[in-house]
């Protein structure tokens, strides 16, 4: 209802969530009478916040649709004395909301489960009016907050989700005393903010996403040594562009399945060599570009490594050496060096594992030939017999990794060993000539057939067997030394010489194997 009173001011009373919309916000406290809404375009007549939200707005919002009505009441007032709709200009006022702070503490978020985006981009520049600098001031440095919200009180005990709550906004609030213990998403909370404040007591026990949570240039001052993240499954970017330091030292990270860019172009340098990280399948990025040089010898690096140290701290040869561990076969305790191509792990000596069901034989049968060699494997054992955590390559696999050599390198040239032919051996792939043995069949001009069971081409060629069996696939390398390795299957190999025709049949032959770390 309106009532005009002796000053000529149009009021309404008792306002309720329902109503605000039709609110005109520019309105201000009339100082004659206090409890009503002023009508006043007067900015002298005495603005006084809270009264007029306390008395007239009474809010209790139930979920986070009313609540951001509420906010946005809040917002637009603001608004109001900074901008002038019907000029579409800024406008100048005696208010300076960076010095004052706005309680909104008798807002009763108590049943408020989802507080997602609430304060997004508030007062960023590029939320407000479509004009880059907020209001008119210049807000290009997260330094400069435009006002001050005191949300300290607010029991936000039940609310489980704060993805990009405060996500962009120039806005100081004082959290140190949340009870966010039911909360499971904080990806993007405080991301591109101005907040600095304390969460050293937070309770975070539930949270399982913390992705992009303190990202793209947020000052993080607050202690954080004592958060107990062991539910936390996603912490890509979290600190991403950051400016923090703070000890994590002893942080429970052994479910977390993504660290992507967690510290990527951060600050960081702090001691993490006691993580155990050996859930986590991606930590592509990871230290990109950032001051993190620390001890991961202990780590058990992720299948996605892509970019992980590049334009980092780390020199070629600490990140060859981390990520390039030897490894033990737990079946028989053999150890294997292994390299890096690209963001692969491959093993970088000839298996020499022994199938208890047969299928693999010594070159020559020579034991003593096993050690540089290897053992060369039947096509019914190979797709088994790496050990677990790594597989038979697969043509697609290959091919990837031909490729990306091929782009600086000859491929031959790059994988064989160093004494083989003064290759180069640029990865550490140690390709040897291992030779194979099978079937070696010679057809005469009388069609006569012979076929010998022999060991051939050791000191010469490589053979390696791929995944794809039904097409019974490998790989040779080292074709008379020069030749670029080819991918073949069942077929000729020699063509005509002394009025024959021979070839090996390859499905019967042993091939050595690589494996390539899953």
């Amino acid at each position: 209802m309106t009532e005009f009173l002796d000053c000529g001011f149009a009021v309404e009373k008792k306002w309720n969530i329902g109503d605000v919309s039709n609110w005109d916000l520019r309105k201000s406290i009339c100082t004659i009478h206090p409890d009503v809404v002023c009508g006043c375009s007067s900015e002298d007549c005495g603005v006084v916040f809270d009264k007029v939200m306390r008395k007239n707005l009474n809010a209790k919002p139930k979920n986070r649709e009313e609540l951001k009505t509420v906010l946005d009441v809040v917002r637009k007032w603001i608004d109001s004395y900074y901008f002038n709709e019907t000029t579409i200009e800024f406008k100048t006022t005696t208010i300076d909301f960076k010095t004052m702070t706005i309680d909104l503490n008798f807002i009763d978020v108590s049943k408020v489960t989802d507080m997602s985006h609430l304060f997004e981009w508030w007062f960023s520049g590029d939320d407000g009016f479509g004009n880059d600098d907020c209001f008119g001031n210049d807000v290009d440095s997260k330094d400069d907050v435009v006002c001050s919200l005191d949300i300290s009180g607010w029991d936000v005990s039940n609310v489980t989700d704060m993805e990009a709550m405060f996500q962009g906004s120039r806005l100081n609030v004082d959290l140190s005393k949340w009870n966010v213990s039911k909360v499971k998403n904080m990806k993007e909370m405080f991301s591109n903010s101005s907040f600095k404040g304390d969460l050293s007591k937070w309770d975070v026990s539930n949270v399982e996403n913390m992705s992009g949570m303190f990202s793209r240039g947020v000052e993080v001052k607050s202690a954080l040594s004592h958060w107990n993240v062991g539910h936390v499954k996603d912490m890509s970017s979290m600190f991403s562009g950051s400016t923090f330091n703070e000890d994590i030292s002893k942080w429970d990270v052994s479910n977390v399945l993504n660290m992507e860019g967690m510290f990527e172009f951060s600050t960081f340098n702090g001691d993490i060599s006691r993580w155990n990280v050996s859930k986590v399948k991606n930590m592509s990025c990871m230290f990109q570009g950032s001051e993190f040089h620390g001890n991961l010898s202990k780590w058990t690096f992720a299948s996605n490594i892509d970019d992980m140290f590049t334009n980092s701290k780390f020199s070629d040869e600490e990140v060859q050496e981390l990520l390039c561990k030897p490894f033990t076969d737990p079946r028989d305790g053999e150890v294997y060096k292994t390299c890096r191509i690209g963001n692969r792990i491959w093993m970088a000596e000839n298996l020499r594992y022994r199938p208890l069901k047969g299928g693999s034989l010594a070159y020559d049968k020579d034991p003593e030939s096993v050690a540089e060699y290897g053992r060369l494997y039947s096509r019914e054992v190979a797709n088994a017999a790496c050990p677990p955590g790594w597989h038979l390559p697969s043509e697609k696999e290959l091919n990837e990794m031909f490729e990306l050599v091929g782009k600086i390198y000859d491929v031959s040239d790059a994988l064989r060993a160093k004494n083989w032919d003064d290759a180069l051996d640029v990865y550490g792939f140690n390709a040897v000539p291992s030779g194979l043995y099978g079937d070696y069949r010679i057809v005469s001009e009388d069609d006569e057939e012979c076929c010998y069971k022999i060991f051939e081409n050791k000191g010469k060629n490589a053979f390696y067997w791929l995944s794809e069996k039904g097409e019974n696939k490998f790989w040779r390398l080292g074709c008379d030394c020069n030749d670029l390795p080819e991918i073949d299957n069942d077929g000729e190999f020699g063509d005509g010489e002394h009025d024959e025709t021979y070839w090996w049949k390859y499905s019967s032959c042993y091939f050595s194997i690589r494996c390539i770390k899953d």
